[in-house]
C-alpha cells in the first residue's frame, strides 16, 4: 500500500491514501499557508499512477499527471504535465520511515 504521509522538496507534505487500485494525494506547501495546495487523483497500474492534479492555491487545473513509484515505495512525476510550477514534477514524494 503507498498509503501514508510523504515530504517533498524538503518542505511540503503530503498524505497518500489508497483503495484499491484508486490513488488520492493532497499536497501541502507549509511557506504558503496551511490547508491542501495540489489534490491528485488517479490510478495505480503496475509500478505506474496516470490520473490529473489540481492546484486549488491557483484555482486551476486538472492537468495530467504520471508518477513512478520507486522500489522503495517513494513516488516520482517528472513526467506530469504542469503549466502553473515546474518544480512539481521535479519533486519526488519520499516516504516518512
Amino acid at each position: 500500500s503507498l498509503s501514508g504521509e510523504y515530504t517533498y522538496l524538503e518542505q511540503g507534505q503530503a498524505t497518500v491514501t489508497q483503495t484499491g487500485d484508486d490513488i488520492r494525494v493532497h499536497f501541502t506547501w507549509p511557506p504558503a499557508g496551511k490547508g491542501p495546495h495540489y489534490a491528485f487523483k488517479g490510478k495505480l497500474q503496475g509500478d505506474t499512477i496516470t490520473g490529473e492534479w489540481y492546484s486549488f492555491f491557483h484555482g486551476k487545473g486538472w492537468f495530467r499527471w504520471v508518477a513512478k513509484v520507486m522500489p522503495n515505495g517513494d513516488i516520482e512525476p517528472s513526467q506530469s504535465e504542469d503549466p502553473i510550477n515546474a518544480r512539481i514534477r521535479q519533486a519526488i514524494l519520499t516516504r516518512k520511515r
